[in-house]
């Protein structure tokens, strides 16, 4: 998830130190994390940090983002969703695995690791690129990923007969850890099999599903944070620095398993959730970039009259509004340069401006009237988004249908690059096609809608 330049001054002062290491561990998120074809990296800064860091731009929410009345032609994008649907179907192996990292240069050595949180988010991706234009590939590759986390991850909790997790193991992620169970993970599983269940009922039962709920209400607190993981190894919950990345995710699950299961507790833990995120940030500058909180704002909202914390519908709004702002001023500084009109991040990394075009294109659909001109302000940099996305999906040989970590619009040895993301720019892995897939997807749904205005694309 992509990073900002803070007001660190004011961030310590409102909430300490801790929100610095959230908000570090938020740039490296959101920047896309460590590549796997090399060691460890020491770098710790995120894209347009560090020695490549551009001056800090002061810029006014209300001023809107003057992108040239850019329009996507329909049929163009079309075709780049089908691109990316079918890469993320020969991505997903006989076994329901995932193809995790590659790298353009066959001479690169990629080190072996698998990432639980992402395969479960690569199902979400598929499931949306379904739903969107079904087909029996598509929905094969599916159910074999849902095999593989059933089969892998999925699994109770010692002393918890009432609960489920989606398990990290160290023999399926191939990386020296103790056994642990990521909120993200489960989370997301959640988001995952919510929507396999509108594509084939009956996949997972409804006692798994709310054992998986039960188990994000069990690492919630009583203030709506959440414990980061659960390592038996370390006694259980485990309160780690940046669990909040997870907390947008574990929102998301319960909101859609709500849909299909209504017990309030679902309910009530996602609104807790995402009004602490909201709250936690009143007086942090920018916000975090976090498009999971967008995501499930958007559920929340067509819920919120059955909610029995209406009050929170104001600090809670508050708080879409301003992340979403937040993630259109980032954009809004790069619009100059043509090689990189509509990225969300300097450096080029397509990942991250999928994600951030996913937060703001779901928060469009749950803003209210008075905001009319951000809701503008979100069609025309989606515009130039989805505009960068296309100009650098990859459209020919056997990765047609990927992104690279960073846009080929620009060269690996560009000189805004460290040596960290010169070494990564042409790895793909499994997220930097999920993303930006369910971002042209939600583009393409309200296209559709008439989200547009006066646009008339080409195509059907």
């Amino acid at each position: 998830m992509p990073k900002r330049v803070a007001a660190n001054e004011r961030l310590a002062a409102s909430r300490g130190t801790a929100w610095l290491a959230l908000l570090t561990i938020a740039i490296i998120c959101w920047s896309g994390c460590r590549p796997a074809s090399s060691p460890e990296p020491e770098e710790k800064t995120a894209p347009g940090q560090g020695n490549n860091k551009p001056p800090v731009q002061q810029i006014d929410p209300s001023a809107r983002i003057k992108w040239g009345n850019q329009k996507v032609d329909r049929q163009r994008l079309e075709r780049a969703i089908q691109l990316a649907t079918d890469y993320m179907v020969r991505a997903c192996d006989q076994e329901g695995h995932f193809e995790y990292l590659v790298h353009l240069d066959p001479e690169v050595k990629i080190h072996p690791e698998y990432n639980i949180v992402r395969h479960v988010g690569a199902m979400m991706g598929l499931a949306v690129a379904h739903q969107f234009k079904p087909a029996q590939e598509s929905k094969q590759a599916l159910l074999r990923a849902h095999r593989f986390l059933k089969e892998k991850c999925l699994g109770p909790v010692d002393g918890h007969p009432e609960l489920q997790a989606v398990w990290s193991r160290p023999d399926v992620t191939m990386v020296k850890h103790e056994l642990q169970a990521k909120l993200g993970g489960t989370g997301l599983g959640l988001v995952a099999l919510a929507y396999l269940e509108a594509i084939q009922p009956g996949t997972t039962s409804k006692q798994d599903l709310r054992k998986l709920a039960n188990f994000i209400l069990f690492m919630q607190k009583a203030d709506g944070d959440f414990y980061a993981n659960y390592i038996p190894a370390q006694g259980g919950r485990v309160n780690l620095p940046g669990a909040w990345m997870f907390s947008g995710e574990a929102a998301l699950g319960l909101l859609m398993l709500y849909e299909i299961d209504p017990d309030r507790r679902w309910l009530e833990a996602a609104e807790k959730a995402i009004y602490y995120l909201g709250e936690s940030q009143v007086d942090v500058v920018p916000t975090v970039p976090d498009q999971w909180v967008l995501q499930a704002g958007r559920r929340w909202v067509s819920l919120v009259k059955e909610s029995p914390l209406r009050q929170s519908r104001q600090p809670i709004m508050r708080h879409l509004v301003r992340t979403c702002q937040d993630m259109l001023a980032d954009q809004r500084a790069l619009q100059e340069d043509p090689r990189i009109s509509g990225c969300f991040a300097r450096a080029g990394i397509t990942c991250s401006t999928g994600t951030c075009l996913e937060g703001v294109l779901n928060a469009w659909s749950c803003l209210p009237e008075e905001e009319r001109l951000l809701k503008q302000q979100i069609l025309e940099g989606a515009a130039a988004g989805v505009e960068f996305l296309l100009k650098s999906q990859i459209r020919h040989g056997r990765y047609s249908g990927a992104w690279t970590f960073i846009t080929p619009l620009l060269s690996p040895d560009d000189a805004r690059l460290s040596p960290h993301y010169q070494a990564q720019a042409e790895e793909i892995r499994i997220d930097y096609v999920q993303h930006p897939l369910c971002a042209l997807v939600r583009y393409h749904q309200l296209l559709q809608q008439g989200a547009m205005g006066g646009e008339q694309p080409s195509g059907k």
